[in-house]
């Protein structure tokens, strides 16, 4: 018996989603859902996995903090079947928007492009002046400012005081169309 497409019908078939919450509950099955199972054992398997699942929220965190869920044996990122279950398509990059791969509320996903994608990051781990984009210049004892667009690294300037950096780098954001939640 060959797996079912994963369609915005057949996820709704399974599982329900709250849009308030962004979390998935499993739906009970119905036995013919578990006809591939010898026949002898179809009533148990089923009675056994709604009595276990059922009503119960589905998936667990992976390693990168996103939630999963398995469909059909294939683990699955939640926020993408939350926008399929929700609009019906899943485009290529879901973002979300506040940074958080646990909130899988449809108001904080959005479909964008690789661009855009990148346009809304939050700051890296590693950065050491608080901003995305500022650095100090040991060589010239100065702050900077830079961003990136389209893979170009634009230089914003170099400046004394590292308000004067922040500042320019916020600026490019704006003139560059970056959400507003990037770098935080």
């Amino acid at each position: 018996m060959s797996k079912p497409k994963v369609t915005q019908e057949y996820i709704r078939s399974l599982l329900d989603y709250d849009p308030e919450t962004g979390d998935f509950t499993w739906k009970e099955r119905p036995r013919d859902m578990f006809l591939g199972t010898s026949p002898e054992n179809v009533n148990r398997v089923w009675r056994r996995w709604n009595n276990r699942y059922s009503g119960k929220t589905a998936g667990s965190v992976g390693r990168h903090g996103y939630w999963f869920l398995a469909i059909n044996n294939v683990k699955q990122r939640a926020h993408r079947l939350a926008f399929l279950y929700y609009h019906g398509v899943t485009p290529k990059y879901i973002d979300h928007i506040d940074h958080d791969p646990m909130n899988n509320r449809i108001v904080n996903l959005r479909g964008v492009t690789h661009r855009e994608n990148l346009m809304n990051q939050k700051m890296r781990k590693n950065n050491t002046s608080g901003v995305m984009g500022v650095y100090f210049r040991n060589d010239i004892s100065k702050w900077a400012a830079q961003i990136a667009v389209k893979n170009k690294v634009i230089a914003l300037g170099t400046f004394d005081d590292k308000n004067d950096a922040i500042i320019a780098r916020k600026q490019g954001e704006v003139t560059h169309g970056f959400h507003e939640n990037h770098g935080t």
